[in-house]
């Protein structure tokens, strides 16, 4: 049996499903924290620490543990799991990138955007602020040891944490995915993408969109729309960021406020050729392969994803390489079938069901 702890109940239906899928009545799925009114389904709710270990001392016959994510919250939760269980850590960014001091300053804000975010402390602020990073690396270097494995798509996110510290060097990297993916080969690339830019995946600062807006004065736009998904994330950013887009590139910039259905969302992908993301760490990685299975071409920083990417053999642009004449040409017929071939030899949900059916059926080799 394995047991798992989950920690958005939005993603519970496609983990449940992923993981029968590949092991049938072989899991206890457990939600953490769950709000009042949520449809736990099949799982157990988790609200601290004791219930954790209520549920960790049910049974003897765990094969292991899968954290979605692991957050800070659960890090010294580790300590109670007997030596014979594997501990999975599944990665989704926040938990390591906008916790772990070292990783917190170098991969979430550019300098714009951070003195909007994070205006001149008190001396009073910073002390607090020295010593939560201070109980961030105890915790985690006293206990993020135990982890096992540690899944993500992008192979660089596990580099980028054994170099900052989080992961210890015995943590290996397994290959995988929050939920199995959705089946990207039925996006057939259009003949010819659309001409206009998706900016950005939320209304989220570490988008740092003032940056890229500045970026994007400098280039020939026409009359390209920059379309900007705004429709979750923080309703001051976002006004903030509609006041100076439309201050800064006048009627290009359309701003999505409103939520969409899946297919919606799709169509307006279908009119983009072009994707801007100026996201320090990994972020809307899911609508970056759709856009490129689509044809699109991906302008971004040098990140783990473009790394990532680049290791695949996808063609991706860095911002600081793109000239104002020639950033919006848009790929070749050529480069989009080898954009295509490569995303679907690499983040295929055939890919993802047999690295979890591999780690599933591992013998645990405490």
């Amino acid at each position: 049996m394995w047991l798992h702890i989950i920690s958005d109940d939005k993603f519970t239906p496609g983990l449940i499903d992923m993981f029968e899928k590949a092991a049938p009545d072989r899991h206890q799925f457990c939600l953490l924290f769950p709000k009042a009114g949520t449809d736990l389904g099949k799982c157990l709710p988790i609200n601290n620490e004791a219930e954790f270990t209520r549920v960790l001392t049910s049974r003897s016959d765990w094969q292991g543990i899968i954290f979605n994510p692991l957050p800070p919250v659960c890090w010294r939760w580790l300590k109670h799991i007997p030596a014979k269980m594997r501990v999975i850590w599944y990665g989704w960014g926040y938990e390591g990138y906008q916790t772990w001091p070292k990783l917190k300053a170098r991969f979430t804000y550019l300098e714009k955007t951070k003195a909007w975010v994070q205006p001149k402390d008190s001396l009073s602020n910073k002390m607090k602020q020295v010593l939560d990073d201070l109980k961030i690396y105890y915790a985690g270097y006293r206990y993020l040891r135990r982890v096992d494995e540690f899944v993500s798509l992008l192979h660089h996110n596990h580099v980028v944490y054994q170099q900052a510290g989080l992961l210890g060097k015995r943590t290996r990297y397994r290959f995988g995915a929050v939920g199995s993916l959705f089946d990207l080969g039925y996006m057939a690339a259009k003949p010819a993408p659309g001409k206009h830019i998706l900016f950005g995946n939320s209304a989220t600062a570490t988008n740092n969109h003032m940056e890229a807006i500045d970026w994007l004065v400098g280039k020939d736009l026409d009359d390209r729309k920059v379309i900007t998904p705004l429709s979750y994330g923080q309703d001051s950013y976002r006004d903030m960021i509609c006041e100076y887009a439309q201050a800064r590139l006048g009627e290009n910039f359309v701003p999505v406020v409103d939520y969409m259905s899946f297919d919606q969302y799709i169509a307006l992908l279908s009119d983009c050729g072009f994707m801007l993301i100026n996201t320090l760490r990994p972020q809307g990685f899911g609508n970056i392969l759709m856009m490129l299975m689509n044809g699109a071409k991906l302008i971004t920083n040098d990140t783990p994803a473009l790394r990532t990417l680049r290791d695949w053999g996808v063609h991706v642009e860095l911002m600081s390489e793109a000239t104002a004449a020639k950033a919006f040409t848009p790929l070749t017929e050529e480069q989009i079938q080898q954009n295509r071939m490569a995303i679907q030899q690499h983040a295929s949900q055939a890919r993802v069901m047999e690295q979890l059916h591999e780690m599933l059926g591992a013998k645990s080799d405490a």
